[in-house]
């Protein structure tokens, strides 16, 4: 997908399960006698390997799925508060609630839609998605149409960003005490989510925001405003990509004087997204040795995506207050800065020191605080999302930060460690132009695949003019089929009704 999206979960390459292998195998082996050119089979792999480790192994990633977790929950509580009423279900969902109800279910419906729609301007601000905040900026023209021409407005307001960052902490933990609560009376014998929460700093923080914002945190936000009007090139996607990008360089043949002529070439607009922000750290990281300044800019993006913003961080937040350290394009530019200042990686066993300066000089929390806050929690919770990214960081306790850098001897080595490694930290799912391979996991597997599915008929629901879906992965009608009934069965038993207009369409 390009960018930290949860179906980045999936993936699918236009060549062969045995292309890879044998291209892989030829540069492992050409390593042995010095550097070796990566094929490009095994640099697309790694690329987007890199997506799907942003989304599962950063909290970054695992908070903006939260928020997909809760938008879920808002829309299926609307849908069924509208069905049980007698309204008729018309999508888009968000821009077509009836615009006449009782009061009872006006009520219900609008803190649905209030949650819903907060939480996606709050994704769009922390993901730097143009196009999700182009849908908000025309779907609140055609509300002020509407009320030009004598209607209602029937889309509730927006309460800014650290407002709505705020509640969604508070909602986040109370569903993580709901849900634990529940799995304890049946009986589990693991939470589903790690319960180390401090409730009482997630309450003071939505307490403070009664008095105005500081000065800092107001600057914070409409900077990130007024970069998203003017359509910022330095943004997440640009971020992302540049790190996947310099993961395709990491081992390979290139050398410093190579790989800045083809940073800075502008001969073709479509490789922008890729280049501009390792422009940047061309400028900041001051080598020119090319491992290290790949070590130290692969760090420095991984620490973007490293912000406080799990439930779990609130005495964290607490005790290194202030808006800007959770955006991840302001930790990235601030980041820069540091870099300057900051002495560069010498090696991946460097990698913990450079981070810790890097966010020391800015006064933020460190990525070890956060890592710790994971081995904090529970060893085991049923939640495959979290049970990810909490074995990701004890992965990184154990084997140090760099643990998700340079990545490709992992893929293919034979050794137990490695075997682990990949069963834990690969796709789901992954369509080969002649096969398609599935996590060892059947469980992990199915319900990774089934909650996707879920996502996607929700979003469906809510945004999109119709129910026809794209399939997420899969090369054969079977798979389609088998994805378009299940997600039927599961509207038929949250609404009670019938959805025959739903299909998944390769």
């Amino acid at each position: 997908m390009g960018r930290v999206d949860p179906r980045s979960l999936f993936a699918r390459f236009d060549f062969t399960r045995d292309e890879l292998l044998s291209a892989a195998q030829t540069w492992l082996a050409a390593k042995h006698r010095g550097p070796a050119a990566k094929p490009e089979e095994l640099r697309t792999y790694v690329h987007e390997l890199t997506h799907y480790q942003q989304l599962t192994t950063t909290p970054y990633g695992l908070f903006l799925q939260y928020c997909k977790k809760l938008q879920n929950e808002a829309a299926s509580t609307l849908v069924s508060a509208l069905l049980e009423a007698g309204y008729p279900i018309k999508q888009p969902v968000l821009y077509n609630v009836p615009p006449t109800m009782t009061a009872e279910v006006s009520d219900q419906v609008g803190r649905c839609l209030s949650g819903w729609l907060n939480i996606e301007e709050l994704v769009a601000a922390l993901d730097g998605n143009r196009d999700r905040r182009a849908a908000l900026r025309q779907a609140w023209i055609a509300i002020g149409e509407q009320v030009q021409k004598g209607g209602r407005p029937l889309l509730p307001s927006l309460l800014g960003w650290q407002r709505t960052f705020a509640l969604v902490q508070d909602s986040l933990a109370a569903h993580v005490a709901g849900v634990n609560q529940k799995a304890r009376e049946r009986g589990n014998q693991n939470p589903v989510y790690p319960d180390n929460i401090d409730r009482p700093a997630i309450s003071a923080a939505l307490s403070a925001l009664s008095a105005p914002p500081n000065d800092d945190d107001r600057r914070a936000e409409m900077r990130e405003i007024a970069l998203g009007l003017l359509n910022n090139p330095w943004d997440v996607d640009a971020i992302v990509e540049s790190q996947a990008t310099a993961a395709e360089f990491w081992e390979s043949d290139a050398s410093y004087g190579t790989f800045t002529a083809w940073v800075q070439a502008d001969d073709d607009p479509e490789l922008s997204v890729y280049r501009l922000c390792l422009r940047l750290g061309l400028d900041s990281i001051k080598t020119t040795y090319l491992p290290s300044f790949l070590a130290s800019y692969l760090t420095l993006c991984e620490i973007a995506l490293f912000a406080p913003l799990l439930p779990q961080h609130a005495a964290l937040r607490a005790s290194s207050p202030g808006f800007e350290q959770l955006l991840p394009s302001t930790r990235f530019q601030r980041l820069l800065r540091s870099a300057a200042q900051v002495k560069p990686m010498q090696g991946m066993s460097d990698r913990d020191r450079y981070a810790r300066e890097l966010c020391q000089d800015l006064g933020w929390v460190l990525p070890d605080q956060i890592v710790q806050s994971a081995a904090d929690g529970p060893q085991a919770v049923s939640d495959p999302l979290t049970f990810i990214y909490l074995q990701a960081q004890r992965w990184r306790t154990v084997q140090g930060g760099g643990i998700f850098t340079g990545v490709d001897q992992l893929l293919f080595d034979p050794s137990p460690e490695a075997e682990q490694w990949r069963q834990l930290f690969n796709f789901v799912i992954v369509d080969y132009q002649d096969r398609t391979t599935y996590a060892q996991d059947k469980n992990f597997l199915e319900t990774m695949t089934t909650s996707h599915l879920s996502m996607l008929g929700m979003e469906a629901l809510m945004v999109r003019d119709s129910l026809t879906i794209k399939a997420p992965y899969g090369r054969s009608a079977a798979e389609n089929q088998w994805m378009t009934q299940w997600l039927r069965n599961r509207f038929k038993v949250l609404f009670g009704r019938d959805f025959p207009d739903l299909h998944f369409v390769p």
